[in-house]
């Protein structure tokens, strides 16, 4: 199991956020320490993606900061400068995948299907399956894993995921973490209302304690 794999099969929880300004990155980050929830994974779906990755790895060290929604090479390079120490994409691409080895990062890549898993269990043991909800929730998670009952690898359902079925996913098949933007919902972040993010960050963290071993 590599180092990312027992840290998240530790912590079980990555806060997926977009962000559009590094103070907002700053002001995450420090909600997230505070409620030790150390797996910060920032998309890179807006202008200042980077500069915020960048913000967040350089002044909460204790954080494990990512680059999300990486469709390309380039933007692999970009986060990994950026700070980034690890990289998720929505889907499958074999060259990011070998492009992050040749990096020395950590790389987990989509899959909506067995194909895709298939496809992905060539490459790596940590596979995000995405859109979670959409798919059909834990139980679809359950089911895709069912054919792969003899191969070791791990599965990260993100997409849909909140306080109220967080549980649900954390208990189905061969989940070790999951990923999730409830805690930082894009609307909470525009509106500076850190109150609300670290309530929410509260109660996952009460959440997660009570699915502790």
């Amino acid at each position: 199991m590599s180092d990312i794999a027992a840290e998240l099969k530790k912590h079980k929880l990555v806060t997926v956020a977009v962000l559009d300004d590094p103070a907002d990155a700053l002001n995450l980050s420090e909600v997230l320490a505070r409620r030790g929830l150390p797996f910060l994974e920032i998309t890179l779906r807006t202008e200042a993606a980077l500069d915020c990755i960048e913000a967040a790895a350089k002044n909460f060290p204790e954080l494990t900061v990512g680059a999300g929604s990486v469709a390309d090479i380039r933007s692999l390079q970009a986060a990994k400068n950026a700070g980034a120490s690890f990289a998720v994409s929505a889907g499958f691409d074999s060259g990011i995948i070998s492009a992050a080895e040749g990096l020395g990062m950590p790389f987990i890549p989509g899959a909506a299907t067995p194909t895709e898993i298939m496809a992905a269990l060539k490459f790596c043991k940590i596979i995000k399956i995405f859109p979670a909800a959409l798919l059909g929730g834990s139980a679809y998670i359950n089911a895709i894993s069912a054919p792969f009952a003899s191969r070791e690898f791990h599965l990260m359902p993100t997409g849909g995921i909140d306080a109220s079925n967080l549980g649900e996913y954390l208990k189905a098949a061969r989940v070790i973490a999951c990923g999730m933007s409830w805690i930082a919902e894009r609307g909470l972040i525009a509106a500076k209302d850190f109150k609300a993010v670290e309530e929410r960050a509260a109660i996952t963290a009460s959440i997660l304690k009570s699915h502790e071993p």
